[in-house]
C-alpha cells in the first residue's frame, strides 16, 4: 500500500510538473528566440551600417579630392609646362591615394600620368576618345566610371575624371585611377568575422561590385542574383524606418544565408551583410537546451524530494493496515491479542 500510493502521487505530481515545465520553457524559448534575433539581428544591422558609411566615407573622398584638384588646376592651367602636369598629377595620385592620377588636355590631345609618361595619339592612345574623357567633358562635372578590369595595370579599377574648365572654356580633363581591391579592403574589413560577409551588390544586374575575395569582384552568384531580385520586389529591405529587415537567400553551397542590405551613396550599389542562418538558429538551439536541462534537473530533484516526503507521510497509513489485520485476525481466531495501533 505505502509503495502504491506513494508511486501514484509522485506519478501524478510528476505528469502536473512536466506540464507545468513544458509550459515554462516553451515561454522561455519563444523569449530567448525573440532575444537572440534581436541580439544577432543588431549585430549584422550595425555591421551593414559601418559597411555603407565607409563605402559611402570612401566614395565621398574620392570625389571631393577630384573635384577639388580640377577647381585648383582650372585656376592656371593655361600656364602649366609638361613637367609642372606630371608633378600636379603625382601630387594627386599621393594625396587622394590614387593609384594612378593624370591629366590630359584638350588642344593637344596629351594626357600626362603621375609616373612620369606622357601618352597621345601618335602613340596610339587616343585620349580625347576616352571614356572617363568623354564622360567627363559631356557631363561638365565630375564622373565616375564603373567597375573595369583594366587592361593596363591587370586589376580592377574605377576612374575618378572631373573637366578642367577656365572663364568658361574646356581645356581637358583631369582623373585618376582607384584600385578596387584596396576599396574592397577598406571598406569591407568592417564587415567580416568568422560568420559573416560583406560585400556589394548592383541591384540592376546582380553583379558583385566590391568583395574580400577578388576573384569576385565583378562576377555573378546565385546569392547576388537572389538580393539584386528581392530587393526590386521587397520593398521593405531598403526601407529607412526598418533597416534591421532580415531576409533569406540561398546560395551556391545550398546554404540558407540571412541578409541584410542598406543603400550607398550610388543608387544602384546596395552595402550587403550574409550571415550564415544556421547561426541563428543554432545559437536559439542553445538556449532550448540550456532551458531544457535546467529544467528537467530541477524536475528529477523536485520528485525526489516529494518522493520522500509522501513516503514519509503516509506511514501512518501502514500502521492502521497492520493494526486492523491483527484485528480482523484476532476476530478470526487467529491471534490471540490485539496489537494498539499508535500513530501520529
Amino acid at each position: 500500500m505505502k509503495t502504491s500510493v506513494s508511486s501514484k502521487l509522485t506519478l501524478f505530481i510528476a505528469l502536473l510538473f512536466l506540464i507545468i515545465l513544458t509550459a515554462i520553457t516553451l515561454v522561455m524559448y519563444q523569449n530567448a528566440k525573440a532575444t537572440v534575433y534581436q541580439h544577432l539581428s543588431a549585430v549584422q544591422n550595425k555591421t551593414v551600417e559601418d559597411v555603407s558609411r565607409a563605402y559611402d566615407i570612401y566614395a565621398d573622398v574620392k570625389r571631393n579630392a577630384m573635384r577639388k584638384a580640377a577647381e585648383i588646376l582650372s585656376q592656371n592651367i593655361d600656364s602649366y609646362n609638361e613637367k609642372d602636369l606630371i608633378e600636379l598629377a603625382k601630387m594627386l595620385k599621393e594625396s587622394a591615394g590614387y593609384s594612378i592620377a593624370y591629366i590630359a588636355l584638350e588642344h593637344n590631345g596629351n594626357n600626362y600620368y603621375s609616373n612620369g609618361n606622357i601618352r597621345n595619339k601618335q602613340g596610339g592612345y587616343d585620349t580625347l576618345n576616352r571614356p572617363w574623357y568623354k564622360a567627363a567633358k559631356e557631363k561638365g562635372e565630375l564622373a565616375v566610371s564603373e567597375p573595369y578590369l583594366s587592361n593596363t595595370s591587370g586589376k580592377f579599377e574605377m576612374t575618378y575624371s572631373a573637366p578642367l574648365i577656365k572663364d568658361g572654356k574646356f581645356y581637358g580633363v583631369v582623373a585618376g585611377d582607384f584600385d578596387l581591391t584596396v576599396y574592397s579592403h577598406g571598406v569591407l574589413n568592417f564587415g567580416k568575422s568568422a560568420s559573416t560577409d560583406s560585400f556589394v551588390v548592383n541591384v540592376n544586374d546582380g553583379s558583385i561590385m566590391f568583395h574580400m575575395d577578388e576573384k569576385k569582384m565583378l562576377q555573378k552568384d546565385k546569392l547576388s542574383q537572389a538580393i539584386a531580385e528581392a530587393v526590386k520586389v521587397e520593398p521593405r529591405i531598403l526601407d529607412p524606418e526598418h533597416t534591421d529587415y532580415i531576409f533569406y537567400e540561398v546560395d551556391d553551397n545550398g546554404i540558407e544565408q540571412a541578409i541584410m542590405c542598406h543603400n550607398t551613396i550610388n543608387p544602384s550599389y546596395k552595402a550587403c551583410s550574409v550571415t550564415q542562418a544556421s547561426v541563428y538558429e543554432n545559437e536559439v538551439k542553445k538556449q532550448l537546451v540550456s532551458s531544457a536541462i535546467v529544467g528537467i534537473v530541477s524536475l528529477l530533484i523536485s520528485l525526489l524530494i516529494v518522493r520522500i516526503i509522501i513516503a514519509r507521510s503516509i506511514r501512518p497509513l501502514q500502521a492502521i493496515q497492520q493494526g486492523l489485520n491483527n484485528f480482523f485476525d484476532f476476530l478470526n481466531h487467529k491471534k490471540q491479542t490485539i496489537t494498539p495501533i499508535h500513530i501520529k
